[in-house]
């Protein structure tokens, strides 16, 4: 009896180690297809994401607000002024809004950027007119400058850009050394008579957004006159003192040089 169950014993372990072959097969084609399908990915193209960096290729302009200003510095590769945002304390009147301006300026840039005015140098006071011209008025330190057309050229449109961008009740700025009208600072660009904003002296994508072809004044307006550019009749008192004539340092007349496009002597 025991011999005639001894092949059917063999044939339930047949079946049951093929049982266990294909259970063993069948588990494993499932792990490879999930692999498969969990490593796809990579052939596949990546979902469009909300937070992809659009290629860098234009910069929009600089708009000053309450909380933030916009200076204008020198760069250290070109002749060109270059815009610096700077967060600042809300305030109140023209004024102040100017003078807080100027200090930044004064305290000078972040690197690479190069300082627009001589170290050491103050604000002693900044009057703003009704018709939109201001008088800034610094310490003599300013005229510890660094020379050249091109370092004084810098150094007032800094100062008369970065006023006329952040402060919308400038047109013009005049440029008082110890409470006087000098001539020049350096010898090369009139002061004697207060200056409409140039941007043309800042590269094109540091412009604020409101000027006009690059000259000051905002858009949709003509850039305001200086003054009475030529006529030697405003704000033309100079360090000895004399009135209405536009003597300067030297008694040289009043009337600027050249046109109204280029300042410097």
């Amino acid at each position: 009896m025991q011999g005639e169950d001894e092949p059917a014993r063999r044939d339930a372990r047949r079946v049951t180690r093929a049982v266990a072959a294909a259970a063993i097969s069948v588990t494993i084609l499932l792990t490879l297809t999930a692999g498969c399908r969990g490593g796809g990915g990579d052939d596949e193209a990546p979902e469009p994401s909300d937070t992809t960096t659009p290629p860098a290729t234009e910069i929009a302009p600089v708009t000053p607000t309450e909380r933030e200003v916009v200076l204008f510095f020198p760069g250290p590769n070109d002749a060109l002024l270059h815009a610096e945002p700077r967060s600042v304390l809300p305030i109140g009147t023209a004024e102040d809004r100017a003078k807080q301006c100027l200090e930044e300026l004064i305290h000078g840039p972040s690197p690479p950027l190069l300082a627009a005015v001589p170290d050491g140098t103050r604000v002693r006071q900044v009057y703003v007119l009704a018709d939109g011209t201001a008088f800034a008025d610094f310490s003599g330190d300013i005229l510890h400058h660094r020379g050249g057309s091109l370092g004084e050229l810098q150094t007032i449109y800094a100062i008369v850009d970065t006023l006329a961008a952040n402060v919308r009740e400038i047109r013009r700025v005049g440029i008082l050394v110890d409470g006087r009208v000098r001539d020049t600072l350096a010898g090369h660009v009139d002061l004697t008579h207060p200056l409409p904003p140039d941007y043309r002296y800042v590269e094109a994508r540091s412009r604020p957004a409101n000027a006009l072809d690059g000259v000051g004044g905002p858009a949709g307006e003509e850039p305001p006159a200086d003054g009475g550019e030529g006529s030697g009749g405003e704000g033309g008192a100079g360090e000895s003192g004399a009135g209405g004539g536009g003597a300067g340092e030297s008694g040289a007349s009043g009337s600027p040089e050249g046109t109204s496009g280029d300042r410097s002597r």
